[in-house]
């Protein structure tokens, strides 16, 4: 079965769902989020074991593979399909039209379900959400560099996280870009365990607050 129909197949099985699977349990979500076409994650499904599936796409919204997060897998929770690809940063739907205009920025979140619940909490603000596959990104530094914003990066606490922040640093600064690092939601919580315990309403605001204490929105031009 070709990639695209696999999806298309995992994307069917999600849809036909009359309770929240397993795979998105416990992240913040409700179906209505993962089923609706208002919140835009067209991106997901399930396939036919019960384990969640994210489309991987490049900016063009072509196909290059799947990301499963497997049930019951403990620390091993994800791999990818047909094979390695280097973790593909999740953009949001409209990425390639997407403008500066009217934008204070743009956040880029350690795993692609907290940045897709963060895009559905932010929708209607003046912020930009992209997924990052793992702490050591990699990021679309190419479709940054042309928004040209701020860019506010949440990674876990850690060796990892602080190791990428600081060689993102020089890189964003060859490109131009002001970019800051995001404090805590909430102790050493995720967007997805923030929403679990906190409740899905409580995400936004608290991410603004968030993204206002970063100073990212004290920038100008």
């Amino acid at each position: 079965m070709k990639l695209e129909e696999q999806f298309e197949d995992a994307r069917r099985r999600l849809l036909a769902c009359r309770t929240l699977p397993e795979a998105f349990q416990e992240r913040g979500f409700s179906l209505e989020h993962l089923q609706s076409p208002e919140f835009g994650l067209h991106d997901l499904g399930l396939d036919r074991h019960g384990n969640g599936v994210i489309a991987q796409r490049d900016l063009e919204g072509r196909l290059l593979g799947l990301k499963l997060r497997l049930v019951g897998a403990g620390a091993a929770r994800y791999v990818e399909r047909p094979g390695p690809n280097g973790n593909l940063p999740w953009l949001p739907p409209g990425a390639r039209e997407m403008s500066a205009e009217g934008q204070q920025g743009v956040l880029c979140i350690e795993g692609e379900l907290n940045a897709m619940l963060s895009f559905v909490a932010l929708r209607g603000s003046d912020w930009g959400v992209v997924g990052l596959g793992s702490a050591f990104g990699p990021l679309p530094w190419s479709w940054l560099a042309r928004l040209g914003l701020p860019v506010v990066m949440f990674l876990d606490r850690g060796r990892a996280g602080d190791k990428s922040f600081g060689a993102w640093q020089m890189e964003a600064e060859a490109l131009r870009l002001p970019l800051f690092r995001a404090g805590a939601l909430l102790g050493d919580w995720d967007a997805c365990e923030y929403a679990a315990h906190c409740g899905f309403e409580a995400l936004a605001p608290r991410w603004l607050q968030v993204l206002r204490a970063s100073g990212a929105g004290q920038w100008t031009r």
